[in-house]
């Protein structure tokens, strides 16, 4: 049986193709040849018996011998000892052996060294010996507890968890009416890790974020874990950019058209009053009054249907 080093061998593909004695083959031949030196890498001498009758059987072309053999013997050599063999295959066959022969050796200067170094540890003074069968359990055991890393303890839970939990589902059923909370692990990891960065958020101060929350303009279906890592954001309720909403500038209701509308009638009036144009009635500019807001209703666009606002008292020239 051949040994693990002659299980494989190097195959210039290059070298092969180009080489006459592969090109003058023929097929019959170059399928006998290639099994032959196979065989030969992986002989205990790297060489072929002379045996005919032995060589046909390592070719797997017995139909065919009579018709190859002659080109077929013309490719290997005749040793000293009477056996055949391909130079070009013998070399490479030498050069496996060589090398394992090293690794042996050096395997063998390692093993060595490591059986003196326990010989020197086991005569070194305080050395105990451990009964490995008995106190393996016990070793693995030991051997893992050290290992164990002080930040994968396990921690006690967060007390906070199970009622802030429930305040986000009064918050949930609050927005969606009958649509259960939905709750995996991800929820529980980013409402843990939002505890364990706030340690001083009380249960009050949670709640209180949430009702800004649902105050703000967000989408409110939206996943716990999605926005959870965010609530400090919610110190006030906040528009549809992400910005307080009181600090916009704008009335809460109030759209661009709404605002572009207040803007043109306060500047209107403004051009009255300093005109001095006024109906009779009006004795002076502090008793005259601004002209009346249109009322809006939610969902309408100012401007596009319906009829201007009224104008007041207001005298035309």
């Amino acid at each position: 049986m051949p040994a693990k080093w002659q299980k494989w061998y190097p195959h210039n593909i290059d070298a092969w193709q180009s080489s006459p004695t592969i090109q003058d083959l023929s097929d019959a031949a170059y399928r006998a040849y290639h099994n032959l030196i196979q065989a030969q890498y992986q002989a205990e001498d790297g060489m072929l018996p002379s045996e005919e009758k032995e060589l046909i059987r390592l070719s797997r072309m017995r139909a065919v011998w009579p018709e190859i053999r002659e080109e077929l013997l013309a490719c290997f050599q005749v040793s000293e000892s009477g056996r055949i063999f391909s130079p070009r295959q013998f070399k490479e066959w030498e050069k496996a052996q060589v090398v394992h022969s090293k690794r042996v050796s050096a395997a063998k200067k390692t093993n060595k060294k490591r059986q003196l170094k326990r010989a020197v540890t086991a005569q070194s003074p305080g050395h105990i010996d451990i009964d490995i069968d008995s106190n393996s359990n016990n070793t693995n055991t030991n051997t893992k507890e050290q290992k164990q890393k002080p930040s994968r303890a396990k921690r006690e839970p967060d007390s906070r968890h199970t009622p802030f939990r429930q305040a986000l589902e009064t918050y949930w059923d609050h927005k969606g009416p009958g649509n259960k909370l939905p709750w995996d692990g991800r929820e529980a990891k980013a409402l843990s890790s939002v505890l364990a960065a706030s340690p001083d958020l009380t249960l009050e101060q949670f709640r209180g974020l949430l009702q800004n929350r649902a105050r703000s303009q967000v989408t409110h279906g939206e996943r716990i874990y999605l926005w959870i890592m965010k609530i400090h954001s919610y110190t006030e309720p906040l528009d549809r950019f992400n910005k307080p909403e009181a600090s916009n500038g704008r009335r809460e209701t109030e759209s661009p058209a709404i605002a572009r509308q207040r803007r043109n009638r306060e500047n209107l009036t403004n051009a009255i009053i300093a005109s001095g144009d006024y109906a009779s009635g009006h004795a002076d500019a502090e008793n005259f009054s601004l002209l009346p807001e249109p009322r809006v209703e939610r969902g309408d666009v100012p401007g596009i249907s319906g009829s201007l606002p009224d104008a007041g008292p207001i005298a035309r020239r």
